[in-house]
């Protein structure tokens, strides 16, 4: 897995982003749609893509990026926000919600975006602080060698 995240990590924001936009759709999408129509085996592989794409999507944002602790929050909390309301927005206009259904769902996502946005914000800060603090122990080798020299002297 440590290949594939220094890929990622080495990636552009813009390019990371959108591929983690695009998991993290099709995860909202298949999960919506399992849970309205009443599939539970599109519940279930919904939920594992949309584990499995922001598990590296953290992994890497927190430990093989070398950006502040803003931006990195900002990008995680944007991306996450965008990828719910356009994987609702999907499931509206694919899986087959019906117009009363659809309407509400589509006004509530795109309404409750900003605040989305702003409450994980806070959560991601948190987890990208804490993440960064327990560094040495589960990414050693992404650390700087002024980093391992700093760490080991306090």
């Amino acid at each position: 897995m440590v290949p594939l995240f220094r890929y990622l990590g080495r990636m552009q924001r813009s390019r990371l982003a959108t591929a983690y936009i695009v998991a993290a759709t099709a995860a909202t999408a298949l999960y919506s749609f399992g849970r309205y129509h009443g599939v539970p085996s599109l519940r279930t592989i919904g939920a594992l893509i949309g584990l499995a794409s922001f598990s590296v999507f953290i992994t890497v944002t927190t430990w093989y990026r070398a950006e502040q602790l803003p931006q990195a929050t900002f990008l995680l909390s944007v991306t996450t926000a965008l990828s719910y309301s356009t994987g609702i927005i999907a499931f509206v206009l694919v899986g087959g919600a019906t117009p009363g259904v659809g309407v509400i769902l589509l006004t509530g996502s795109i309404m409750g975006l900003p605040i989305r946005i702003l409450v994980l914000s806070i959560i991601f800060a948190i987890l990208i602080a804490v993440g960064r603090r327990f560094r040495r122990f589960f990414a050693p080798q992404t650390l700087t060698q002024q980093e391992q020299v700093g760490r080991s002297a306090a």
